[in-house]
């Protein structure tokens, strides 16, 4: 449950098929494995033996992986086998300092970018086993809670993705900005925005100190909105509810339409059902309503589409939803649209926060009690 200031929730259209359409045949592609070769657990030393929370990854052309924790306000540097390299930042608002960073990329430059919880990304040149602080780059806007990749645009401009009004009408949307290293604004392009029952949220508007304040209660297995950016500038939406994707170019056009015949995902187990209750529960508590008043209830089933997200490479990853339990699963589109294979996953490991570079991927483990650690897969 979060709380967001005077920001409706817009999400993302499905543009109509044209000419431009791509369906390929799931079956035709070729089933890898990501298999896990390497685990992180953290830094070690006398502060902290593991990780806080791991808000971001990112990889050096040597194979270093970057490794932002939100929680401790730092950004840790691991060569490819785990050791650990050095570490970037402390707590605070000066240069070289963090608020709950995320979202990292390194650029051609070797340059690292932070997107930072003081609504600006931090920029660090790297150089072997050091990294001293270049410059802050404001962003254009005040979403405080968007968790966005962090992309640039071929004139190396960072790509900042949140919410903001329109400069005419006043109505927010949601925008990708282009900033230079003035933190001018060079580009802006409005993502598209579906009707309100494509998704099943339930919005209470309260008064607070100083303003209102709307609460979202989101339904559990419910239609969502999928967004990925790319790092070959473009981007892609989706909705969770149909295998049916745009894939847009840097200025927003249609360049080509993804699809598959799968309808609906597995049915929930006993497990899940029981924890989508749950949660049904605690959000009606915490809106002050009786769950028969947020308009939905938990779905016997789960939406086709679990994510979508790019690898630095710019192939799209659609990840399906799954059995509890079962594999991960992905299709990967190359960049003309072709559907290159279809890749699994241990199910305990996400990759949508990770960083898939040259057939390597890291990505982020969760165990039973919470803990994060960061792991290596490869075919």
């Amino acid at each position: 449950m979060k709380m967001i200031e005077a920001a409706p929730l817009l999400l993302f259209a499905l543009a109509a098929c044209s000419s431009s359409d791509a369906h390929n045949k799931a079956a035709d592609a070729a089933v890898d494995t990501l298999v896990a070769d390497v685990t992180i657990t953290g830094p070690g030393g006398a502060d902290t033996d593991g990780f806080g929370s791991v808000s971001g990854l990112a990889s050096r052309a040597n194979g270093d992986v970057l490794v932002a924790d939100g929680r401790y306000h730092v950004v840790h540097i691991f060569a490819q086998d785990g050791a650990h390299r050095f570490t970037i930042g402390r707590q605070g608002s000066g240069p070289g300092e963090f608020n709950h960073p995320c979202c990292l990329a390194v650029d051609t430059h070797e340059r690292l970018w932070v997107r930072d919880g003081d609504m600006a990304y931090d920029v660090f040149q790297l150089e072997g086993d050091s990294a001293y602080f270049l410059r802050r780059v404001r962003m254009a806007h005040n979403d405080l809670n968007r968790h966005a990749p962090v992309t640039f645009d071929e004139a190396g401009n960072v790509i900042d993705i949140g919410t903001k009004p329109d400069s005419a009408t006043g109505e927010r949307g949601v925008y990708r900005l282009h900033l230079d290293s003035a933190s001018r604004v060079t580009r802006n392009v409005r993502l598209h925005s579906p009707p309100e029952d494509s998704t099943a949220i339930r919005k209470v508007a309260r008064q607070i100190p100083g303003g209102v304040a709307t609460y979202y209660s989101y339904q559990p297995h419910g239609p969502t909105e999928l967004i990925a950016h790319s790092p070959k500038e473009g981007f892609a939406h989706a909705l969770s509810s149909r295998y049916a994707i745009d894939w847009r170019d840097g200025q927003g056009n249609l360049v080509r339409h993804l699809t598959q015949g799968i309808a609906e995902g597995p049915s929930l187990s006993a497990g899940e059902k029981a924890s989508a209750d749950s949660s049904l529960a605690q959000n009606a508590k915490h809106l002050g309503i009786r769950v028969n008043e947020l308009g939905f209830d938990v779905p016997p089933r789960k939406q086709p589409l679990r994510s979508l997200f790019f690898d630095r490479d710019g192939r799209l990853w659609v990840e399906l939803s799954v059995a509890d339990g079962a594999l991960r699963t992905a299709h990967v589109y190359a960049t003309d649209g072709t559907l290159e294979r279809t890749v699994q996953w241990p199910a305990n490991l996400r990759l949508t926060d990770g960083e898939i570079r040259n057939g390597t991927a890291w990505g982020i483990a969760r165990d039973e009690l919470g803990v994060e650690t960061v792991v290596r897969l490869r075919l």
